[in-house]
C-alpha cells in the first residue's frame, strides 16, 4: 500500500495549453471558492510538461483542504486524473532547454512528495532548487513506489522491480537518444538510496536491457542511506550490492549525507546512522546540522541544512560535467604545479578546489560591492596580507566565503576559523589530515609516505602541512584564516602563519591587528551596511521563509538593526518563531510585534531576541560576549565600569547621544558624594586617562570609529541594549540613579551645562521607561527629586505622543507609489492603506492605519479640539472598507518613486555628508535617525520636521534640539568656516517653526498644518477629511 501526501495532489494528464490561470480556476473549484491566488501562498504549486502532457502538484494549507479537493475530482477536466499517491514519476520543472535531470527517491515508508516537504509547506525540490543556478535549467522530478513496511519480505524481494521501474521510467521520458547523454542525478533518502544504487548495478549487469541511459552520466547524492542492516536479515542479496557496486568500472559520482541529531522513538533519542554507516564505500557521510533521520531531507528555507546538500548537487553536477568532457570515467591521473598528487575526495587534485569552507553552510549575502572589489584588487597586486576588520557581526567571515567562492576554480583556498587557539589548531591538524601523506612526496619515494605519515603524529603532520604551505609551489593559493584575533598573541599567530610571500586574508575584531610590528598589511574595514543594503537583505530572508512586510513594517525593522547584517538575520528568524509561538497571527503580524519590543518597556522579549539565535551561528548576546572576554585582563575591572556608564550615558535613535559631552567634564566635586556615586572615579577628571580604556574598547569591537579623521567612537544601539541588559535589574538602577545625580548635581555647579545634562538625564528617564522601572525611584537627591517630579508633571500633561508622523508616512508612501492615490475611491486607496504586501503577496493589516488615526484623534481631542472631528471622521477606515483584495493588487506595490525633496535647513543639514565638526555629531545623528524612523522627512516642511524633532516623548521640547545647534554652530565658527554656512540656519530651528514656546498648544500659523486628503468610505458621514498632521519622530 503506498503512502498518501497529507496536504498535496498531483493532477496528471492536463492539456500542454493548460496555463497557471486555468490551475488557479481548477484549485478554486476543489475548494468550492470564488477564486484563488496561486502565488500568495493559500497554495503552492507546479506545472510542467511531462512528456505530451502536463502535471501539476498543487499543495494546501491544511489537510481538510487536500481531503476536500480529491473528493471533488470529477472537477478536474478529462482525461486528466487527481491523486495523493504520487506513485512513478512526478515532473516538478522542466525548463524547454533542460541540460540535466534530477530525480528523488524516498525511503521506507514514504511519499515521493511528502519526503521532501518540510513543516511549513515547502516542498524544496519544488519551491526551492528550481531558483538556484545551475538547477533552474534542470528536469527535476519524484519517483514513487510502495515502500510501506507491512512485510519486509515482500517488499526487499520488489526491490528489483522498482530498480527497473525507475529506469525504465526515466528512459521513456527522456524519449530521444541525444536524451541519453544527458546527465542524470539522483537524490535519495534512507531506502531509496538502495533503490537508486540497486539501479545502476542493473545497468552494469543488464546493459542491453536498459539502453538509453549510461552510468557515466549518473550522479548519486544520498540523505541518510544507512539502512541496510535494519532490511539484510529478510533478503540480504536483494538489498546489500556493495560488492557489485564495487567492481563496478565505471561508478557513479556520489556524495552522502546524514543527520546530526538523535531521532525519537518510544520518548527515548535514537541516533539512526552514523557518519561511518551513512557512507559509502569508504567515505563518511557529511553531517547535517540540526536534523534527525525525517528532518534530514526536509528544509524550510534556503538556509541551514538546504546549503550544503545544494552545494553536494554541485559539486556532483561539475565532477559530471568533467568526466564528460575528458572522457574518463573516474579523477584523471595527473597532477598540477603546485599541488600535491591527493587521493583525498574533498582534495580532487584535477580541479582547482578550496578546504574548510563547506562546515560552515552558505548564508545569504547581499551588498558590499566595493569593499569585495578592494579586496580583490589586493590579492591581484601582491602577496601583502590583507585585514578585513569589523565589530562583531557585521560580516567579515560572509565576506571570507564570499572571497572563497568567487576564487574557487582559480586557485586552491584554505580556510581556518580562529576564534581561539585551540579550534585554530584542530582546524589545521583537520585539513592536514585531509591531504595526508601526499604532502610528503617531494621527499620520500611513495613506498614509504604512509608509514612516515602515520608515525608523525598530529603535531607533526601539522608541521608538514605548515611546511607545504610554506614551500614555493603553493605561493599562489590563498589562506584565509577568520578571527584572527581570537588566537589574542601576535607571536602565536606569527607561529601558525606559512612563511614567505603569501595570499593571506584574515578576517579580525582589532583593527589595530593590521598596523601590527609584526603583522603589517592592508586594511580593509567593514563598516555597517546601509540602508539600501540592510532592506535588500531583510527582504530576502523574509521571502524565503514566506514572511510579509510592508514598506512600513520594512523600515521599522532596518532602524532597529541599525545597520548590522547578524542582528537583521536574528530578526527576520526571531519574527519566524514569534508566528509559530502566536497563535492566530497573520503573515504582517510577527514584524509589528518584533518592532513594538523595542518600543515599549517590554525588556525581557528583547533580551530573548539578543539571545535568539539559529542552527549554525551566534546569537547577538554571544557576539557580545566574545567581545568581554577578549578584554585586556590587566584593565577589565575599569574598562567594564566604562563599559557600564555608557550603556546609560549613550542615547539610542531617535535621541542618539554620545558620550563626549557627559564624560569630558571635569568634576572634582564628586569625591565628595561617594556614597551615591559609587563609581565616582570614572567622573570625576574628565576624558583624562582614559583613551587607553577607548582603546581597547575598539580592540575588541565594542566600538568603532564611524569616520576615520575623528576621535569620537560610535556604539551600535544593540550593544548598548546587551550592556543595559547584561547589568541586571540591580546594576541598571545603580547606573541611572548616578547618572541623574550626576546631570543634577553638574547644573548646580556648571550652569552653562544645564541644557546638555538635562538631555543625559532624560535619556535616562527613557531607558527606565524601557526597562519597567518608576521615574521616582531614581531619585537620590533633592534635586534630582525635584527634577524628576518636574518631568514626570509634564509627561502627564501629554497623554500621549502625537503620531502624526506615522500617519503622514502612510499616506505619502502610497502617493509616491502611486500618485493620485488620494484622490481614488475608498476601495482604490485601500490596498495601499491596509495591506501587507510582500513581493505579490498581500496580507490584510487594518490596524496600523487605523490605529495611527485613533492614536492621533486621542492626542489632537485634547491639545487641539478643533482638528478632533476630522480625525475622527477617519476613525475605522480600513475596517469600514473590509477585505476588498480578491486578487494579488501589483499596482499599488511598486516601489517608492522619486518626490520633491525639502530646501529647509534641515534638509540640508541632512545633504551634507560627514560634517567634521565634533561637537556635531549628535545633532547629525539625530537628523539621520528621523530620515529611517519617519518616510520622506526630508520631502516635509519646516514645519512639519520641527513636530517630529521638537518633541522628547511626547511632550514639546525644543530646548533638546536647539541647544544642540547651538553648540554645534558655536564650534563650526571657530573650527570650520566652511560649514558654518549649513549648520547656523539650524540655530533656534525649533523655537522658530515649532509650538509656542509658551503654551501647549500647536501654532496657529496656516503654514503649520499639512493637509491630506483622503475619501472615507460611503457608510462615514465625511466624503472628503482634510487633515492638519503634526508629525512625531518617535513613530516607524
Amino acid at each position: 500500500m503506498a503512502t498518501k501526501s497529507a496536504t498535496s495532489i498531483r493532477i496528471r494528464g492536463l492539456s500542454p495549453e493548460t496555463t497557471e490561470r486555468n490551475l488557479e480556476d481548477i484549485a478554486a473549484s476543489l475548494l468550492k471558492c470564488e477564486a484563488i491566488s496561486l502565488n500568495s501562498r493559500q497554495v503552492d504549486f507546479s506545472l510542467e510538461l511531462q512528456g505530451s502532457t502536463k502535471t501539476a502538484s498543487i499543495t494546501f494549507q491544511k489537510p481538510d483542504e487536500k481531503k476536500k479537493a480529491k473528493t471533488r475530482k470529477e472537477k478536474v477536466p478529462k482525461p486528466a486524473e487527481i491523486d495523493d499517491k504520487f506513485l512513478n514519476l512526478t515532473v516538478l520543472h522542466c525548463p524547454s532547454d533542460h541540460d540535466l535531470d534530477v530525480c528523488a527517491v524516498h525511503g521506507l515508508n514514504g511519499n515521493a512528495f511528502d519526503t521532501w516537504m518540510a513543516e511549513n509547506g515547502r516542498m524544496w525540490l519544488r519551491d526551492f532548487l528550481p531558483k538556484d543556478s545551475p538547477f533552474d535549467r534542470s528536469r527535476i522530478m519524484t519517483f514513487g513506489y510502495t515502500s510501506t513496511l507491512v512485510d519486509k519480505r515482500k517488499l526487499t524481494d520488489r526491490f528489483e522491480d522498482y530498480a527497473d521501474q525507475l529506469i525504465s521510467q526515466i528512459i521513456r521520458l527522456r524519449g530521444s537518444s541525444s536524451e541519453g547523454k544527458r546527465p542524470l542525478i539522483f537524490i535519495c533518502h534512507s531506502m531509496g538510496g538502495l533503490v537508486a544504487r540497486l539501479a545502476m548495478t542493473r545497468m552494469h549487469t543488464l546493459p542491453n536491457k536498459f539502453k538509453g541511459l549510461s552510468l557515466e552520466e549518473c550522479g548519486l547524492v544520498g540523505l541518510r542511506t544507512g539502512v541496510i542492516k535494519e532490511l539484510q536479515s529478510f533478503n540480504a542479496s536483494s538489498v546489500d550490492n556493495t560488492d557489485i557496486f564495487q567492481a563496478m568500472k565505471v561508478k557513479p559520482v556520489f556524495q552522502c549525507f546524514c543527520e546530526s541529531e538523535p531521532t525519537q522513538f518510544l520518548g527515548k533519542g535514537r541516533l539512526v546512522v552514523t557518519q561511518v554507516s551513512a557512507g559509502f564505500l569508504h567515505q563518511s557521510a557529511e553531517k547535517i546540522l540540526e536534523t534527525d533521520h525525517h528532518t534530514v531531507c526536509k528544509f524550510k528555507h534556503t538556509l541551514d541544512g538546504y546549503q550544503p546538500v545544494l552545494d553536494g548537487l554541485k559539486k556532483i553536477k561539475s565532477d559530471l560535467a568533467m568526466r564528460l568532457a575528458t572522457g574518463q570515467a573516474g579523477p584523471p591521473n595527473f597532477s598540477i604545479p603546485g599541488r600535491p598528487n591527493v587521493t583525498a575526495h574533498s582534495f580532487p587534485p584535477y580541479e582547482k578546489h578550496f578546504l574548510g569552507v563547506e562546515k560552515y553552510g552558505r548564508r545569504q549575502f547581499v551588498g558590499q560591492t566595493k569593499l569585495l572589489e578592494n579586496i580583490d584588487a589586493h590579492l591581484n597586486n601582491q602577496n601583502q596580507p590583507t585585514a578585513v576588520v569589523g565589530i562583531g557581526g557585521i560580516g567579515k567571515t560572509e565576506i571570507l566565503l564570499k572571497i572563497a567562492s568567487q576564487r574557487r576554480g582559480q586557485q586552491n583556498i584554505f580556510f581556518l576559523p580562529a576564534s581561539d587557539f585551540d579550534s585554530f589548531q584542530k582546524a589545521f591538524n583537520e585539513m592536514a589530515q585531509v591531504i595526508g601523506h601526499d604532502i610528503l612526496k617531494d621527499r620520500h619515494s611513495y613506498p614509504e609516505l604512509h608509514q612516515l605519515w602515520a608515525n608523525l603524529g598530529e603535531s607533526g603532520q601539522a608541521r608538514e602541512f605548515k611546511k607545504w604551505l610554506s614551500s614555493p609551489q603553493n605561493n599562489d593559493n590563498i589562506i584565509i584564516i577568520d578571527d584572527l584575533d581570537g588566537l589574542r598573541d601576535d607571536k602565536i599567530i606569527l607561529e601558525c602563519l606559512p612563511e614567505g610571500d603569501k595570499s593571506i586574508i584574515y578576517s579580525a575584531r582589532d583593527p589595530t591587528i593590521a598596523t601590527s610590528r609584526l603583522l603589517q598589511c592592508e586594511r580593509v574595514t567593514v563598516s555597517p551596511m546601509d540602508s539600501t543594503d540592510i532592506r535588500e537583505l531583510l527582504e530576502t530572508e523574509s521571502r524565503n521563509i514566506g514572511l510579509a512586510l510592508s514598506p512600513l513594517e520594512l523600515e521599522g525593522v532596518v532602524d532597529i538593526v541599525d545597520g548590522h547584517p547578524l542582528a537583521a538575520s536574528r530578526a527576520i528568524s526571531f519574527m519566524e518563531q514569534m508566528a509559530f509561538e502566536s497563535s492566530g497571527l497573520g503573515p504582517a503580524i510577527p514584524a509589528r510585534a518584533f518592532i513594538d519590543i523595542f518600543q515599549s518597556s517590554d525588556w525581557e522579549s528583547r533580551n530573548e531576541f539578543l539571545k535568539h539565535k539559529i542552527h549554525f551561528g551566534p546569537s547577538i548576546h554571544e557576539i557580545f560576549d566574545v567581545s568581554i572576554q577578549r578584554l585586556d585582563e590587566a584593565k577589565k575591572d575599569p574598562i567594564l565600569q566604562l563599559i557600564n556608564a555608557l550603556g546609560f550615558i549613550c542615547g539610542s535613535k531617535p535621541k542618539a547621544l554620545d558620550y563626549y559631552d557627559f564624560l569630558s567634564i571635569e568634576r572634582p566635586w564628586v569625591k565628595d558624594f561617594q556614597a551615591t556615586v559609587p563609581n565616582y572615579e570614572l567622573f570625576n577628571t574628565g576624558l583624562k586617562g582614559k583613551s587607553g580604556l577607548f582603546q581597547e574598547l575598539v580592540k575588541v569591537s565594542l566600538a568603532f570609529k564611524p569616520f576615520p579623521d575623528r576621535a569620537l567612537l560610535r556604539f551600535h544601539p544593540l550593544w548598548l541594549e546587551c550592556i543595559r541588559q547584561r547589568c541586571g535589574a540591580e546594576g541598571r538602577l545603580l547606573w541611572l540613579k548616578q547618572i541623574i545625580f550626576i546631570c543634577c548635581e553638574t547644573k548646580r555647579h556648571t550652569a552653562e551645562k544645564s541644557d546638555i545634562m538635562n538631555l543625559y538625564a532624560e535619556n535616562c528617564l527613557n531607558i527606565a521607561r524601557d526597562f519597567d522601572i518608576e521615574a521616582d525611584v531614581l531619585a537620590t537627591s533633592e534635586e534630582s527629586r525635584r527634577w524628576i517630579a518636574k518631568k514626570s508633571k509634564q509627561k502627564a500633561r501629554a497623554t500621549s505622543p502625537p503620531e502624526a508622523c506615522s500617519l503622514l508616512s502612510a499616506i505619502g508612501l502610497c502617493e509616491s507609489a502611486s500618485p493620485g492615490s488620494t484622490d481614488l475611491s475608498p476601495a482604490d486607496q485601500a490596498p495601499c492603506l491596509c495591506y501587507s504586501f510582500q513581493g505579490t503577496n498581500t496580507a490584510r493589516a487594518p490596524d496600523y492605519f487605523d490605529g495611527a488615526v485613533l492614536t492621533s484623534a486621542n492626542y489632537i481631542e485634547t491639545a487641539d479640539p478643533t482638528d478632533y472631528s476630522v480625525y475622527r471622521a477617519l476613525e475605522g477606515f480600513c475596517t469600514g472598507v473590509g477585505d476588498i483584495l480578491q486578487s494579488p493588487i501589483v499596482a499599488t506595490a511598486k516601489k517608492m518613486g522619486a518626490t520633491t525633496i525639502g530646501t529647509g535647513p534641515i534638509t540640508s543639514a541632512a545633504a551634507t555628508a560627514g560634517l567634521s565638526v565634533p561637537t556635531c555629531t549628535t545633532i547629525t545623528d539625530i537628523i539621520a535617525s528621523y530620515m529611517e524612523v519617519t518616510l520622506f522627512f526630508r520631502n516635509l516642511d519646516n514645519v512639519a520636521q520641527a513636530s517630529c524633532a521638537c518633541y522628547s516623548d511626547g511632550i514639546w521640547d525644543p530646548n533638546g534640539f536647539d541647544v544642540l545647534a547651538t553648540s554645534c554652530a558655536n564650534s563650526a565658527k571657530t573650527d570650520v568656516l566652511a560649514e558654518n554656512s549649513v549648520i547656523s540656519p539650524l540655530i533656534g530651528f525649533c523655537t522658530k517653526y515649532g509650538r509656542d514656546s509658551n503654551s501647549q498648544t500647536p501654532a496657529t500659523t496656516s503654514a503649520s498644518k499639512t493637509t491630506i486628503v483622503i475619501n472615507t468610505p460611503a457608510t462615514m458621514s465625511v466624503s472628503q477629511t482634510t487633515v492638519s498632521v503634526k508629525p512625531s519622530a518617535g513613530s516607524t
